[in-house]
């Protein structure tokens, strides 16, 4: 891993131009090159892959530990782990491997099981960045085996490649400027259960908190904004709350906890006279219903880490930000439950200088990782 010179924003601008054919890339500031949802779906002419078909496999309950995807090419993938108390550089195992598809954005299903994006490999005619939504579990032989597959062209429309699942298992995946809301049984070409429409940046982030309220980071503004949407909403619903959090760099992730309150991840880099990259980045904590430009109820400040993608929560509220030192290398800073202010952290899990990988094919960490346990 290392300290990445394109922010979130500016990537999920680059898959907005792929599946939109813009000419020029958008600022990704205010307004992006993507429209409005098509009203149809492309014609079904190409060989999608359907339903997974039933009964399912049998699956295995996920040790304890940090995962992480490792993606090898666009028909390979593999699903590593780190010990959950792993604190300097770590082993990392191999846990699931897939020799037919890649997956990405990879979320807990909320019944144990996992959902993921799979990634990159053409069916037919139609070639997208991001292609079916698969729901799978841990197997006990390591290779990865989907429960269910939500095909294209189920989706109407593209964008950010970011899913989130609630607590039911029910499935939201980010469109251009609307969000698709699937049962927890979809599988195959199906409609979704709800839509919401007219959400006016481009979506970079979904998540869901315990009463299944829907937030949708997006990137208007001047450092982006959070939308809060209603368990119920549907069609070109307005949000409950709008959060515009007064940052110092730009709005990177959100997580959310048990008990609902949003953890936002601001990074800014403020260079040296010499022109060297110092990053710092902070976390905010906002109680449930915060709205407008609300004052956090809590602030974590790490010092000179170049922030990665992603924040995490274990079950005892413990936070693991991704993020590299000054190196590049990458690690993952745990902090305590409840920790504020200029917080140590109580461990720094690295990645090896070389993960397991197939000969010829480095591949990259770069994506979202997840926290089972403890």
């Amino acid at each position: 891993m290392h300290c990445r010179a394109l922010s979130a924003s500016a990537v999920a601008c680059l898959f907005a131009v792929l599946l939109t054919g813009c000419a020029t890339a958008p600022s990704c500031t205010g307004t992006s090159c993507n429209t409005a949802p098509p009203t149809t779906t492309p014609p079904p002419t190409a060989s999608y892959p359907g339903a997974v078909p039933q009964p399912t496999p049998a699956t295995v309950k996920p040790a304890n530990g940090i995962y992480l995807t490792d993606i090898q090419s666009l028909s390979n993938s593999l699903l590593l782990s780190m010990p959950l108390d792993t604190n300097g550089v770590g082993s990392l195992t191999t846990v699931e491997s897939s020799t037919t598809f890649s997956l990405t954005t990879i979320v807990p299903s909320g019944d144990g099981n996992f959902y993921a994006i799979e990634y990159g490999t053409p069916y037919g005619s139609y070639q997208y960045p991001y292609l079916d939504v698969l729901k799978f579990g841990f197997t006990a032989a390591g290779v990865f085996t989907p429960l269910q597959r939500i095909s294209q062209p189920s989706f109407p429309s593209l964008s950010s490649g970011t899913l989130a699942a609630d607590a039911a298992g029910n499935v939201a995946v980010a469109g251009s400027n609307a969000v698709y809301i699937y049962a927890a049984t979809a599988n195959g070409t199906v409609t979704p259960t709800r839509s919401i429409t007219g959400i006016p940046g481009t979506i970079l982030q979904l998540a869901f908190d315990p009463s299944g309220n829907l937030y949708v980071r997006d990137s208007l503004g001047t450092s982006g904004q959070v939308l809060v949407y209603s368990p119920t909403a549907n069609g070109a619903a307005t949000p409950i709350h709008t959060l515009t959090p007064k940052l110092v760099g730009g709005l990177e992730t959100i997580a959310l906890d048990s008990i609902g309150d949003l953890f936002v991840v601001d990074t800014s880099d403020n260079p040296t006279p010499s022109g060297a990259d110092v990053f710092t980045t902070s976390i905010y904590e906002y109680a449930p219903g915060a709205d407008g430009n609300a004052s956090p109820i809590s602030t974590i400040t790490p010092i000179n880490h170049c922030l990665g993608f992603f924040l995490a929560l274990d079950t005892t509220g413990a936070l693991y930000l991704e993020a590299n030192d000054d190196s590049g290398n990458g690690q993952y800073l745990k902090f305590a439950p409840g920790a504020s202010g200029a917080a140590t952290p109580i461990s720094i899990a690295q990645t090896p200088a070389t993960p397991p990988t197939t000969p010829n094919s480095p591949g990259t960490l770069d994506y979202n990782f997840l926290v089972v346990g403890p």
